[in-house]
């Protein structure tokens, strides 16, 4: 017994003295570690993560169909499963600064959708700047985010004059903070690449510029919102010849001097949206209107995204879209209807095109009727059924005898976190 409490008196007297005792840190090096974590929790709270799932099903009228309704259908195919839209949103707020990350993942690949910063002047906060690639402001539609949007899909026009929505550039806005009397006001102007989620193909930069006034309070019975929109730019040409209309025809213009030519890309619109709240429920109506100058080819009218290898057509061009929402139940349930149209060349109707005018399919004007349903089951989860129901007016001249089989019905599910 005493053999067994010697050996094991020098065993703890072996592990004391040979395991070097832990330093204890003094109060300082506390105070900054205690410091150094408060300031990592601060920067994380200014951290936002986001971001939502759009999963849909959708049927057509004829497989491969060429549609406005999230894009074409394969060859073979006129139903479809697709992601149209999953986005993962980071936004860093600082005191003066604003850093936004977003990028888009579906079954056709992932994508960077904004990258952009806003500097906001620190004393007054009425001037800010926005800088790298976000959405241009024209009209209401186009900013309108995606995850509130009532239709599936913006409108043909919309989708046509500014593909993808976004661009590279630098834009200044004027907005008095909510104190203020003046705060219903705001001015953004700014110049971008003109060439939208691409790479800029030309020595010019175009032009932008929205004026909007909004009341907008979800305690009161009537709020609104209204604004004009400009856009000025124009596409380097790659060819000698450019395409106007003369009367009901093109002409071809020749310039052989080698000099840089441009084509012209000017827009101009006004868009407004009143809210009414009754026990029903709201009741919006929003519309807006577009016209101005496009210039795309002669089978294609979207703007361009790459530098064009044709002679360029320039069309004068008009369009609107207006929307008629219910909501019912505390507006977790909706009724939408919606119409859009879209005259791509405003000089010659259908009846009048001539076959040998230099005229195609890409002067047709067509309507869209759009009638949905939307069931909002929380913050998070949101379902929608939609039909499109399109018609283009007839030139039988130029082979377009009826009205084409492109309608499209979309069932849709959104989660967002």
């Amino acid at each position: 017994m005493r053999n067994t409490s010697l050996v094991i008196a020098a065993a703890l007297f072996l592990v004391t003295y040979s395991v070097p005792a832990q330093e204890v840190p003094s109060p300082d090096t506390l105070t900054a570690e205690v410091r150094k974590v408060k300031n990592d929790l601060a920067v994380l709270k200014k951290l936002k993560l986001s971001g939502y799932i759009q999963v849909q099903y959708q049927h057509a009228d004829l497989p491969g169909l060429k549609t406005f309704a999230g894009g074409d259908f394969q060859a073979d195919s006129k139903n479809r499963f697709i992601v149209r839209r999953g986005r993962i949103r980071m936004v860093y707020e600082g005191d003066v600064t604003q850093v936004t990350f977003q990028i888009d993942a579906t079954e056709k690949g992932v994508g960077i959708r904004d990258v952009f910063f806003k500097l906001t002047e620190p004393k007054k906060k009425w001037v800010s700047l926005t800088a790298g690639l976000f959405i241009r402001p024209f009209n209401y539609e186009l900013i309108y985010s995606s995850t509130l949007r009532e239709s599936p899909e913006r409108a043909r026009m919309n989708q046509i004059l500014f593909p993808g929505e976004r661009d590279v550039g630098a834009m200044v806005t004027v907005h008095p903070p909510a104190e203020n009397k003046l705060h219903l006001l705001k001015l953004e102007a700014g110049f971008v690449n003109g060439a939208g989620l691409n790479l800029d193909f030309d020595n010019r930069l175009d032009a932008f510029g929205r004026v909007s006034a909004a009341e907008w309070d979800e305690a009161k019975r009537f709020n609104y919102r209204a604004g004009v929109s400009f856009y000025s730019g124009g596409v380097r040409q790659s060819t000698d010849t450019l395409y106007r209309m003369n009367g009901e025809c093109f002409e071809a213009q020749i310039d052989t001097s080698g000099e840089d030519r441009y084509s012209k890309r000017n827009y101009f619109g006004a868009d407004a949206e009143i809210s009414y709240n009754s026990k029903l429920g709201a009741t919006i109506v929003r519309g807006e209107f577009t016209q101005g100058i496009q210039s795309g080819t002669k089978a294609l009218n979207t703007s361009f995204g790459r530098a064009p290898d044709k002679s360029i057509y320039e069309r004068k061009f008009r369009g609107a879209v207006v929307y008629l929402i219910q909501g019912f139940f505390k507006d977790r349930h909706q009724l939408v209807f919606k119409y859009d149209f879209f005259d791509p060349n405003t000089d010659v109707t259908g009846h009048d095109m001539q076959l040998h005018c230099g005229l195609t399919s890409t002067e047709l004007l067509y309507h869209t009727f759009g009638f949905g349903y939307i069931w909002i089951a929380n913050k998070h989860l949101k379902f929608m059924a939609y039909f499109d129901l399109v018609k283009n007016e007839e030139a039988s001249d130029i082979g377009i005898t009826d009205d084409m089989d492109d309608n499209v019905v979309t069932v849709r599910a959104q989660v967002k976190f």
